[in-house]
């Protein structure tokens, strides 16, 4: 059957488009996973990735900037971050705000600035961010390793430890609760080899295997044995009691701390509300523990330990295990996802049993880094912070891993993304994507990539227009195969399926501002063509019932016809040969235009077609041999246009 398509939504010559955040949806992107991961961060909503290469790509809740792709846009799929030059060694993310390491051994971070987090000397309040990395003050070299925490960030330099940002429970560590704009060394500390922040308590490790912690100590967090009340604090390190030694590992969350030693074995201290210490013990508001106790079942064979807001993820035999709270799916196993969902030991995470290298966590998610370069992320997901190009509501998460997808093709503001796919149900990765001027198309016989299939395959096209004039617009598709159309992710046409030929019409009324729009196509059997214009709807009442399907010829805009053929082209066929050639598809478009009362037959539009066209020379007009068939649909709002006059 043949695949023909005319889709028309009428909206006024004075809407222009522009390019906007990427639309709510629960359907897998147009895209394929993202590879060449060497190092991964989980900050509160957004997470970060370094490629190989040194570039570093981050996604998710964006309003502070932390994303660091110069907007505050939410950001459900990687995009880079400007302003590194490459290079990077190293990447740490806050609740709302990141930093990197440079390959000179400097220190740069963007985001939130409310309390001088970044570090470059700025005024901290809560209306300053960074869109984009700034350098920290006075670490232009000689930093070997950085952490972030909610609102504060440290840097390790030649075994000591400096640090700036909030200091409201002492977390930087300087025996000050003073707010620091700049970074001041830690009290006390040398030979430094490793550091983590929590919330707000920082952690260190010596070359010695010791751990020592100052900061926030309400539930414990420090673990020298005090604390556990509300206002309990270290303004200088102190060392964790009852560790044994030869420690290798550390990482702190937000109220909890744990350390990896030497054997493998898993060992964590402070807030156990939700189980995050993986003892086994009641998760609940009073329990926590001052010192150190055993993860159960984690006694040897932990290689990496991360540890998020109020639950934990392990490395073993290079697969995966988590504990504590679970009400967003932050444990993976495909369990949790309500409030008050725990587990208080370890659970395996569902098909990361093997190959897993790297991982982190954030605050309701967590992700992991496979051997293979691929980053994959399971959890909350309200802000796109598990990357795979969906997102939805307050309730979005997913129980069990993700892929994290290569960020969609980069298009222009007047541009279409564009992605095609070898079956009809636009499932699995595409097999290529780009970015079109219009859609306009006619492949034919062919399909739209060499190669590829001619039949049985599908498109998908997305495109953010902005309305300037609110008002009723209608909604038009002609096709003979399978058509989706969505404004604002609402499907306002579906008749997916081998069809006959047929219009589609829909009325709705949008307001000004930015509007999504997504066309889905099938192409079963037969020629395939698609074509996408728009106008505005004739005047209407504030109902749709007055704004039915006009029967009548249409007023076209002339100029606005004429955008598709803005680059003539030289066309080789005979205009004695284009009915032969496109006899079918020349009677399909007869029948559209006959439903709106406009007489004519294939002849004629043959006829008309191939005489030149006074306004641009392209002779024949409409089509011929190796041009773009698809360039006639842009004269038939002209024909119509002349036959109605």
């Amino acid at each position: 059957m043949a695949a023909l398509l005319m889709a028309a939504l009428l909206i006024g010559p004075a809407a222009q488009p522009v390019r906007a955040a990427p639309p709510t949806t629960t359907t897998q992107p147009d895209a394929a996973p993202l590879l060449g991961v060497t190092a991964l961060a989980a900050g509160g909503d957004h997470t970060c990735v370094l490629k190989a290469g040194g570039e570093v790509q981050c996604w998710g809740w964006n309003n502070y900037g932390q994303i660091g792709d110069g907007s505050t846009e939410m950001r459900l799929t990687p995009v880079t971050v400007v302003g590194l030059a490459g290079g990077v060694r190293a990447i740490a993310t806050g609740y709302a705000h990141s930093c990197v390491l440079t390959g000179s051994g400097g220190v740069r971070c963007w985001g939130s600035d409310e309390f001088g987090q970044l570090g470059d000397g700025s005024t901290g309040d809560a209306n300053n961010s960074r869109l984009t990395p700034v350098d920290v003050m006075g670490l232009a070299s000689g930093v070997s390793a950085l952490a972030a925490g909610d609102w504060h960030t440290c840097a390790l330099t030649g075994g000591q430890v400096q640090c700036w940002g909030a200091n409201e429970s002492g977390q930087l560590g300087d025996g000050t609760t003073a707010t620091r704009l700049t970074p001041v060394g830690v009290t006390g500390l040398d030979g430094v080899i490793a550091i983590d922040a929590g919330s707000a308590h920082t952690c260190a490790l010596t070359s010695g295997g010791e751990v020592k912690c100052w900061g926030q100590n309400n539930y414990g967090q420090i673990g020298d044995g005090t604390g556990g009340n509300f206002g309990d604090m270290r303004l200088t390190p102190v060392t964790v009691d009852t560790l044994p030694s030869g420690v290798i590992a550390i990482t702190a969350g937000y109220h909890h701390s744990c350390a990896l030693t030497a054997g493998g074995g898993a060992r964590c201290w402070g807030g156990n509300e939700f189980g995050q210490l993986g003892d086994g013990t009641t998760g609940d508001d009073n329990n926590m523990r001052l010192t150190p106790v055993g993860v159960s079942g984690l006694t040897q064979g932990a290689t990496t330990l991360t540890a998020g807001d109020r639950h934990t993820c392990a490395l073993a035999g290079g697969g995966v295990q988590c504990w504590g709270e679970n009400a967003s799916g932050q444990l993976g196993d495909g369990q949790g996802g309500s409030y008050g969902d725990v587990s208080l030991t370890p659970v395996e995470v569902s098909g990361l049993q093997s190959g897993v290298t790297a991982l982190a966590a954030g605050g309701g998610h967590s992700c992991a880094l496979t051997t293979g370069g691929r980053a994959r992320c399971w959890g909350e997901n309200a802000s796109g912070q598990l990357g795979d190009g969906t997102t939805g509501d307050a309730n979005a998460m997913r129980l069990t891993p993700v892929d994290v997808v290569a960020g969609a093709t980069a298009c222009t503001a007047a541009q279409w993304q564009a992605a095609y796919f070898d079956n009809l149900d636009l499932q699995t990765a595409p097999t290529a994507t780009t970015c079109e001027g219009a859609v306009d198309f006619f492949w034919g016989q062919g399909g739209p990539s060499a190669g590829g299939p001619v039949n049985n395959w599908s498109a998908r096209w997305r495109h953010t227009l902005e309305i300037q004039t609110a008002g009723w617009y209608e909604l038009r598709a002609f096709a003979d195969d399978g058509l989706r159309l969505y404004v604002d992710g609402q499907p306002v046409i579906d008749d997916w399926g081998q069809r006959a030929f047929a219009e589609r019409v829909t009325v709705q009324r949008l307001a000004q501002g930015l509007h999504e729009i997504t066309l889905e196509y099938a192409d079963w059997t037969g020629d395939a063509l698609a074509h996408l214009t728009w106008y505005r709807a004739a005047a209407c009442a504030n109902d749709a019932a007055t704004c039915a399907p006009r029967l009548a010829a249409p007023t076209f805009q002339t100029e606005a016809a004429r955008l598709s053929i803005a680059q003539p082209k030289t066309c080789q066929n005979a205009p004695g040969q284009t009915l032969a050639a496109y006899g079918a598809l020349l009677t399909s478009i007869s029948m559209g235009l006959q439903a709106y009362g406009i007489d004519t037959s294939p002849e004629e539009l043959n006829l008309w077609l191939s005489q030149a066209d006074t306004n641009t020379g392209v002779t024949p007009r409409g089509y011929a041999g190796v041009c773009d068939a698809g360039l006639m649909w842009g004269y038939i709002p002209l024909f119509a246009e002349e036959k109605a006059q």
